[in-house]
């Protein structure tokens, strides 16, 4: 008896189809020389050569435009191979084609709300929160994605990882393109007007729509046809959510209305206007998620992203250097009049201050306040062996980041040449106001 042939796509050997849809296929596959599992996406043998060339030619553009990216919340391409199709008249390889991403847990979007329908207020928060900073990123690049839909986001609900996916039609904001329409139910009425742009809003409208789908279990535009669907897009507004479901809080009612706005002007400017007010949204109904207990105090996950992301200190920082910070960290809560650090301790962490008031003390002299956004403890990762020279104490509760020397030493070498920089930036600006006290004082 002998074994299965082994069915290989390059060099990729295929364990098991994951997925597909009209145009192609999407397998679990081994790679042999890196030794890990991967997923490919192959076109459907059946398309005509038409369709063909325009499904291969899409796999380059999306190589080209995702490779670029490396973000926790986005599925990185590793690969795309085969030669672009033949002149007519030749024959095709179609297994010669095929892109290759990462594997990444869970499941599409699209599929989690067909078995679930609609979701808990708290879980929708949540998972657009996580798409809201992979827009972020991908605009901070210059990349609109321009096909945001449920079936184009991967979702694990066991451990709450959300990744954005297929680049396919995606394009740079510098270099516009004709007004393709990804999906119609979340396309934005910029797609059907010709005076107006395609622009970063337009990803914003589209990821409202996926929101209010999963609210409410609908779609927030519908019709009998294309041209119906899309009149209601440009002069319609959708059925509050609060008629279809009355647990929506009319603050979450007001995120869809803005991000589903007819006006680009109208709506969220940015994906970080749109995360900051999901953000506040969990805050506001108490949503917050236990992270890791440090002795008495737990740890909890809020809108650190957020906090570091509007911080003039980090405004060296690209949002995919945020967030690998605020996933190096933890987040302590302190109560008042408790310390944070002690004057003669070693000085192993960088902090910044999330939220609260605290004031720097050496003995009983008070030195400084400290405001939410502020940093303290940069010179123990400058310097060695380095000792605390006054006490930060917190003036009623107190939440910081905190950030391990040793962690900091393990960012990318692109997030430590932006925090030498800021370190150094806040040390000349110190020395200058001490400077000039000092002055005063003569």
């Amino acid at each position: 008896m002998t074994d299965e042939p082994t069915i290989n796509v390059g060099r990729y050997q295929v364990l098991d189809k994951i997925g597909g849809g009209t145009s192609g296929d999407v397998y679990r596959c081994y790679d042999p020389i890196l030794k890990r599992n991967v997923a490919v996406k192959v076109p459907l043998v059946t398309l005509d050569r038409a369709e063909f060339k325009n499904v291969v030619g899409k796999f380059y553009h999306e190589a080209e435009i995702a490779a670029q990216f490396q973000h926790a919340n986005i599925v990185t391409v590793h690969d795309v191979g085969g030669n672009m199709p033949k002149e007519e008249g030749q024959t095709e390889k179609y297994g010669d084609h095929y892109l290759v991403m990462e594997l990444a847990s869970g499941i599409n979007l699209k599929d989690y709300l067909q078995s679930q329908e609609k979701l808990p207020i708290e879980e929708t928060l949540k998972i657009i929160f996580e798409c809201c900073k992979a827009l972020d990123y991908i605009h901070y690049r210059g990349v609109i994605h321009r096909d945001i839909k449920p079936a184009n986001i991967i979702y694990d609900p066991q451990t709450g990882a959300v990744k954005l996916t297929d680049f396919s039609i995606s394009d740079y904001l510098d270099n516009p393109s004709e007004k393709q329409i990804g999906t119609l139910p979340y396309s934005s009425p910029e797609h059907f007007l010709p005076d107006k742009q395609i622009t970063p809003q337009t990803d914003i409208f589209a990821l409202g729509s996926v929101m209010y789908q999963m609210l409410t279990g609908s779609y927030p535009f519908h019709g009998e046809n294309i041209d119906e669907v899309a009149s209601h897009i440009v002069a319609s507004h959708p059925t509050p959510a609060r008629s279809l479901r009355d647990d929506v809080p009319i603050q979450v009612e007001f995120i869809l209305l803005k991000a589903m706005s007819k006006s680009q002007r109208d709506r969220f400017q940015n994906a970080v206007e749109f995360t900051d007010a999901v953000s506040l949204a969990l805050k506001t109904i108490g949503v917050v998620q236990n992270r890791q207990v440090d002795q008495h105090r737990k740890n909890t996950e809020i809108d650190e992203y957020l906090i570091l992301r509007h911080n003039s200190w980090f405004s060296e920082f690209s949002p995919d250097q945020i967030d690998e910070l605020v996933r190096s960290g933890r987040v302590l809560s302190y109560d008042n009049e408790e310390y944070i650090v002690r004057e003669g301790d070693i000085a192993d962490s960088f902090y910044t201050l999330i939220q609260g008031e605290a004031e720097v003390v050496k003995g009983d002299r008070l030195l400084n306040e400290l405001e939410p956004g502020d940093c303290f403890g940069e010179l123990g990762h400058l310097t060695e062996a380095h000792t605390r020279t006054a006490s930060i104490r917190a003036c009623g509760p107190v939440r910081v980041l905190a950030v391990k020397t040793e962690k900091l030493q393990e960012l990318s070498p692109e997030s430590q040449a932006s925090f030498y920089k800021a370190f150094l930036t806040i040390t000349m600006e110190r020395l200058i106001e001490k400077n000039a006290q000092v002055v005063k004082a003569e």
